[in-house]
């Protein structure tokens, strides 16, 4: 299910896609393939950070990386290149603040609170990041030995899982805590 523009933060995250929107109209981010791979990379890897790839508009990453590379027009172009900045986006910013970020739900996980104007940040890492994606989103990651560990952590455990996604695991964990506890 992809993440909502307006999810969480319905204000800051429709003002800062507006803002890259218009910051970016002439330069077309998601035409070059290269770039859009480097961000279906990195939106796959979220799932190390503990976050749900799929909640970052994959398949329009995928479909819009098949038709720039497509020779022979099978594949259509993505319908709406605002619905990949916002994956992008949305994604930078869950990363750097945390995915609760402004909903009121634990505070005690945004960790970066201090930060004079975090959205005007994300801004300028975004937009500085269309050079190079994995280093925006390595530099959106949050640098503290805690988080650093806690990725690893989840990267040994997607080694072992490598069959299978990381939140199916999760949910089979889940049904059967539900089971035993009945």
């Amino acid at each position: 299910m992809p993440l909502n523009v307006s999810a969480a933060t319905p204000f800051e995250r429709q003002n800062l896609l507006s803002e890259f929107q218009r910051l970016t109209a002439e330069a077309s981010p998601w035409r070059d393939p290269v770039r859009l791979e480097q961000l279906y990379i990195n939106l796959q890897a979220l799932e190390d950070d503990g976050l749900t790839p799929d909640h970052y508009d994959i398949p329009l990453v995928a479909q819009q990386i098949l038709h720039l590379v497509d020779t022979e027009a099978v594949y259509p172009p993505a319908p709406d290149e605002v619905a990949l900045s916002a994956a992008y986006l949305n994604a930078l910013m869950d990363l750097q603040l945390g995915r609760t970020h402004g909903s009121g739900v634990e505070n005690y996980l945004n960790y970066r609170n201090q930060m004079p104007d975090p959205h005007a940040q994300i801004l300028d890492l975004a937009i500085e990041g269309l050079k190079d994606i994995d280093q925006a989103f390595s530099q959106a990651r949050p640098d503290t030995l805690t988080y650093t560990n806690l990725r690893k952590a989840y990267q040994q455990l997607r080694k072992q899982t490598a069959e299978q996604p990381l939140y199916s695991l999760f949910t089979r964990i889940s049904l059967l805590c539900a089971r035993a506890c009945r």
